[in-house]
């Protein structure tokens, strides 16, 4: 598999409580570089490898909002993604969505059905988390030539900081994409998953034509 699809949707209004699923394993250090620290961690009873990464962005968390929100630019920042699209929106809090990974040959395209839940903290410092898992979905049938993946945990956090001006983003992924691909290919890909993902964002804020988030804009006045 290339890259996990990160799926991030509507905002609450209502706080989602999330923990770390495996808290007795620490994360090792991995690497450090463009201001990019990346992590591993081994998960208790699977040869998968659960990874994060975190570094800073020169823009409000508002601007990220409107980057991750916006499905027409996952193309951009999401490498290889094929399809994507909304299955079902729950609340304004979470929804379901359904992607579609390309996978070079000899193996098949991976897709995920992922219920995606997002909140809010004002303190110490604003910020947003989304908290994704793969979920089953009756809309959403296994696909003959196209192998379902497991996204097991995933997390993605903004944290405003600077007094405004920057967000610190964090990334977190543990999935499996099932099939014939040998867990050592799965490691060794999703490896590089963390740092793409936070360039990936960095590399659309450059282009600029961001809309902020308008809710966020609306709560982070309020705030």
């Amino acid at each position: 598999m290339t890259r996990i699809l990160l799926v991030l949707t509507a905002f609450l209004v209502s706080q989602i409580v999330w923990a770390d699923p495996f808290p007795s394993t620490p994360w090792e250090l991995l690497s450090e570089s463009d201001g990019i620290k990346t992590y591993r961690k081994e998960v208790p009873g699977s040869s998968i490898v659960a990874f994060k990464g975190e570094g800073d962005i020169d823009a409000t968390i508002a601007e990220i909002c409107g980057v991750v929100d916006d499905v027409a630019r996952e193309k951009e920042w999401m490498s290889d993604l094929k399809v994507s699209y909304i299955v079902e929106k729950k609340s304004e809090n979470q929804r379901v969505e359904y992607n579609e990974s390309f996978v070079p040959w000899p193996f098949q395209n991976r897709d995920f059905v992922i219920d995606a839940k997002a909140s809010f903290e004002k303190k110490p410092a604003p910020f947003f988390r989304v908290v994704m898992q793969s979920i089953e979905h009756s809309a959403i049938p296994k696909k003959s030539g196209i192998v379902r993946g497991q996204l097991h945990d995933s997390v993605f956090e903004v944290r405003s900081i600077d007094g405004g001006k920057r967000s610190h983003l964090t990334v977190e992924i543990f999935a499996d994409p099932m099939g014939n691909i040998p867990n050592w290919v799965v490691n060794l890909v999703q490896k590089s998953w963390p740092k793409d993902t936070i360039e990936g964002i960095r590399k659309q804020i450059k282009k600029g034509g961001i809309t902020p988030h308008p809710k966020m804009v609306e709560w982070l006045k309020s705030s």
